[in-house]
């Protein structure tokens, strides 16, 4: 009935009046050293309302870039902070990798918590993660990305189709050494994403010979 629309009205004007409320005081309890926001210290900020913050150059954020005013009135989470580039533990340059390299980044300083993507040249297949990360002791996560170019089987070859780089559609057979069995396909074909289709085979210890199972 009434009484109830009167109790939900009374309820939306009170969550507004509390971000009304916090607007007022904004510019003091929110805003951050070495950086700013996009509010206004003029602006309502209803509830699902966000604010943004960057730091100035030499700066790097730490913590969220937005905070959201929430339906209680308050502030969905603590305000981030700006710290000093240079005074911050840094990573030197990405490592380097044989046959592959790390996409380029918009950022002059590796700062812990960035991760640096890789990728293989053509006709290299990436193994292991494809990241590293910038830990806090300034050094580069391990192991790194490898780049390998032979479809590799331990105790066998490539017998037929070898190459120092292979294509996406190339081709090639294996065989085992003597002394061991191959287990899989004998052929297998290099894809666009750097897969060998049917997966590369293993060579077992037993009876000699080379064909598949």
């Amino acid at each position: 009935g009434a009484s109830f629309k009167t109790k939900i009205l009374l309820q939306k004007i009170s969550q507004v009046t509390v971000c009304i409320y916090l607007s007022f005081i904004f510019s003091f309890f929110v805003s951050i050293a070495n950086g700013k926001h996009s509010g206004q210290p003029s602006d309502t900020h209803l509830p699902g309302t966000a604010v943004q913050y960057t730091c100035w150059d030499g700066y790097s954020l730490i913590g969220n870039s937005s905070i959201s005013c929430t339906a209680a009135g308050t502030w969905s989470r603590p305000r981030p902070r700006c710290e000093d580039q240079i005074s911050m533990l840094q990573c030197p340059s990405p490592p380097n990798i044989k046959n592959g390299q790390y996409e380029n980044m918009d950022v002059k300083v590796f700062i812990p918590g960035v991760s640096v993507k890789y990728y293989c040249d053509l006709g290299y297949v990436l193994t292991g993660k494809t990241t590293v990360s910038c830990l806090t002791s300034g050094t580069w996560s391990l192991p790194y990305p490898r780049c390998e170019g032979d479809p590799n089987i331990p105790n066998g070859e490539v017998a037929e189709g070898q190459s120092a780089a292979y294509r996406p559609g190339a081709n090639v057979t294996f065989q085992c050494h003597p002394g061991y069995v191959l287990r899989g396909s004998r052929e297998a074909k290099c894809q666009p994403d750097g897969r060998w289709v049917p997966a590369v085979p293993t060579c077992e210890p037993g009876e000699w010979g080379t064909s598949g199972i």
